[in-house]
């Protein structure tokens, strides 16, 4: 699997562990039927969902996107994080939601040789912890987690 097919795959799964999450909650959710929809991954109660699951830049304790992504993230209606397990959560799946569109905050910085966006952790709002998942094992097999760890999780 080359780096571009794991990054569809990170986001496919937390997509689906949003829809999930929101389904359970009462709510009505139509996923997008375009991986690559411009302006939303999915429509909750009518609303544009934004989904980003990542994990994150936590020496500058952010959420980030690429530049190319930061239209779509101030623009949606509800913007979503999917924090992958590692062990700066206790190897947990944790979802988060930002502020409502108007009020979010993103900040440009520099890194690596790129420009990119980032998001405060304090700006978002715990919704979902999961422990346990084989969606956990799954989005640490897509990211750089320690494989020793993911060898040894007791999933439910």
């Amino acid at each position: 699997m080359n780096k571009e097919q794991m990054m569809v795959e990170l986001g496919s799964i937390g997509e689906d562990l949003v829809a999930d999450l929101y389904r359970r909650r009462g709510h009505q959710v139509t996923l997008s039927e375009n991986k690559y929809d411009s302006v939303k991954d999915m429509l909750i109660d009518g609303q544009t969902c934004e989904v980003k699951t990542q994990m994150p830049f936590f020496y500058k304790r952010m959420f980030t996107i690429k530049v190319n992504q930061y239209f779509k993230c101030m623009n949606s209606d509800m913007l979503i994080w999917v924090e992958t397990p590692s062990k700066h959560n206790d190897y947990r799946i944790d979802i988060y939601e930002s502020p409502p569109r108007g009020m979010r905050l993103f900040r440009k910085y520099h890194t690596r040789g790129r420009d990119m966006y980032g998001m405060n952790f304090c700006e978002t709002t715990l919704i979902d912890s999961i422990e346990g998942s084989i969606e956990g094992i799954r989005l640490m097999k897509l990211t750089s987690s320690d494989m020793t760890v993911v060898n040894k999780l007791n999933v439910n």
